[in-house]
């Protein structure tokens, strides 16, 4: 089960938002509100797909940066390393190359980069922006 992440806000941007959010939820039906709220959350989120690609770490074949993406799904949108059979598991191996692990012979890695995280967290304020932008643009404030 995915994380749900948290932007930080101060009061009068939550405000707007969140009046924002209400119009949204006003001006359309339940579940065209969910997909154009969606559709600003998955807009908002490129720059930290560019980020978490830049960050990546290389190996020969590229597997790992060529699967780190922004998608869709029911619950919300989803950015980060592609790893279901469907996608024929390109970015298995993300949480290897995230944090450090045991090895066979028991000892544990020292190398790792925390990519994901490190991109969040330098790009929140970004997307965050971008949020109350979009709503404010849907809404024609």
């Amino acid at each position: 089960m995915a994380k749900a992440v948290k932007l930080d806000f101060n009061k009068n941007e939550l405000k707007e938002l969140i009046h924002g959010l209400d119009r949204i939820k006003d001006k359309f039906s339940k579940r065209k509100a969910n997909t154009e709220i969606n559709k600003i959350v998955f807009d908002a989120a490129k720059p930290m797909t560019a980020v978490m690609k830049a960050t990546a770490p290389m190996d020969e074949t590229k597997v790992l940066k060529k699967s780190i993406g922004r998608w869709r799904t029911k619950a919300g949108v989803r950015v980060g390393a592609r790893y279901r059979k469907k996608d024929k598991n390109k970015g298995w191996y993300v949480h290897l190359a995230t944090y450090p692990h045991k090895t066979r012979s028991g000892s544990m890695t020292s190398k790792s980069t925390p990519f994901l995280a490190d991109a969040f967290e330098s790009t929140k304020g970004i997307t965050g922006k971008l949020i109350i932008e979009g709503v404010k643009k849907l809404i024609k404030w």
